[in-house]
C-alpha cells in the first residue's frame, strides 16, 4: 500500500509530490509516520524513492522506527517509522531518548471488566477457527506475567496478531 500511483491509503504520502510543487514556500519540516513494514525488503525501495524525492527538493531526510514501549513509558508494543525531512539549515531535532517502563500489563488492566468487554462466544470460536484452517498461533497475553501488550487494535479478533487477554491464570 505505500507505492507511488497506487490507490491505497498509504499512498496519500506521495500526494506531496504535487502539494511540495504547487506551493509558493516549502514548509521547512515534514513529519511523516508509517508501519514499521516500510523498511522491509518489498517496501524499502519505495521508502528510497521517497527519501530521494525530498532531497531533490532540497531536504535532508531521516528517519527512525520507535517503539511506544521504549519510548513513552507505556506498557504496549506498538513500532512506528517517523520520517522527518528538515529543508535548509540544521534544526536541532534530537530524537527521543528512552523512557523507563512505568507500568506493566498487569498493573493497568481491571480486576473485574464489565462483561462488555469480552469477546463473545460465537466471536471466539470462528476467530479460533480460521485460526486452525490458516494454521498460525494466536498470542494472547497472561495478565500475571506480560510486561507489556502488543499493539492496542479497536478492530480485534479478526487477525492472529490481535490482542487477546486471558480472564484467568494460565501460567501453570
Amino acid at each position: 500500500g505505500f507505492e507511488e500511483n497506487k490507490n491505497s491509503k498509504s499512498s496519500i504520502v506521495w500526494s506531496l509530490k504535487k502539494i511540495l510543487r504547487d506551493m509558493p514556500h516549502k514548509p521547512r519540516l515534514i513529519l511523516f509516520e508509517n508501519v514499521k513494514a516500510i523498511l522491509n525488503k518489498k517496501n524499502k525501495s519505495t521508502l528510497d524513492k521517497l527519501v530521494a524525492f525530498l532531497e531533490s527538493e532540497g531536504y535532508s531526510v531521516t528517519y527512525k522506527n520507535l517503539d511506544s514501549q521504549i519510548y513513552s513509558g507505556i506498557p504496549q508494543h506498538r513500532e512506528r517509522v517517523f520520517i522527518l525531512a528538515t529543508l535548509g539549515e540544521e534544526v536541532g531535532f534530537e530524537w527521543p531518548k528512552p523512557v523507563p517502563l512505568k507500568f506493566e500489563l498487569k498493573d493497568i488492566l481491571e480486576n473485574n471488566p464489565d462483561e462488555k468487554f469480552y469477546i463473545t462466544d460465537v466471536a471466539r470460536a470462528g476467530f479460533l477457527k480460521r485460526a486452525l484452517e490458516k494454521d498460525y498461533g494466536i498470542r494472547v497475553h497472561n495478565p500475571s506475567n506480560a510486561k507489556v501488550a502488543f499493539t492496542i487494535s479497536t478492530k480485534s479478533g479478526g487477525r492472529n496478531y490481535d490482542n487477546f487477554i486471558w480472564e484467568h491464570d494460565i501460567s501453570d
